[in-house]
């Protein structure tokens, strides 16, 4: 009968084993894939972070405007969307600290769209160099591989958009009757590096004013600040484009 048992106890083992083997992989969810799929991608975007890592903080000054024709920023998907990613990565100066890091809201006054995606990249390249298999799903740096340039962009001039109560005096009270909204600006400049070989091959400047009234929505200061980043997300395309054709925009 023990010999029975000594038989009999590996076999239970091994089915205890496989029992738990599909378990465990629900527990990662269905994005989850094996990190040695992620290698490649890992592969392909360290030579571009190893470019930025080298990029400067302090760009030389826009002296003439030019842009490469396949650089234009588009309108349709977010930068590194999937399925057709564009081209480019925005990475506003305050990022470029060492290492290049995406640095929230803390420093730049107008965050332009994409340039989250620096962030992204970056640490979905530590989590495949720390091998954490748990972390890694079928988008990371999947988008990043796409990029071919860098729209390094340095606001050099903020006025915060302000709202003012309108107040209608009376003999025994003060009523508002309507707000005044002073539009907000910011302006800078972008210097495009080629990701290649970290070549600068463009520059143009860029300067965006929000509405006079930009609505509520979210609340009046949010409003405020959601209209005045749209507005320079718009410029910067707008600009973008007018360097590619050799002119400029006011």
């Amino acid at each position: 009968m023990y010999s029975s048992f000594v038989r009999i106890t590996p076999l239970i083992a091994c089915l205890v084993a496989l029992a738990l083997v599909p378990a465990c992989k629900k527990k990662r969810g269905a994005d989850y894939v094996p990190i040695a799929s992620v290698l490649p991608r890992a592969a392909k975007f360290e030579p571009i972070m190893a470019v930025i890592r080298k990029l400067p903080v302090s760009p030389p000054p826009v002296t003439r405007t030019f842009a490469p024709a396949d650089a234009l920023i588009g309108t349709g998907s977010t930068p590194g969307s999937d399925p057709t990613p564009e081209p480019y990565l925005v990475i506003h100066v305050e990022d470029l600290a060492k290492p290049p890091r995406y640095d929230g809201d803390k420093a730049v006054k107008v965050r332009l769209k994409g340039s989250q995606f620096l962030g992204v990249c970056a640490d979905g390249l530590s989590e495949v160099k720390e091998a954490k298999e748990d972390d890694v799903y079928k988008t990371t740096l999947l988008p990043c591989t796409a990029f071919k340039y860098a729209y390094v962009v340095r606001e050099t001039e903020y006025l915060e958009p302000t709202t003012k109560k309108v107040s209608d005096k009376t003999a025994d009270k003060t009523r508002t009757i309507g707000l005044n909204h002073v539009p907000g600006r910011v302006s800078g400049d972008v210097t495009i590096y080629s990701l290649s070989d970290g070549k600068q091959v463009g520059a143009f400047q860029f300067r965006a004013v929000s509405s006079a009234d930009p609505g509520t929505e979210g609340g009046i200061g949010s409003a405020q600040e959601a209209d005045l980043k749209k507005q320079a997300d718009e410029a910067l395309r707008a600009a973008c484009a007018a360097a590619a054709r050799g002119g400029t925009t006011k």
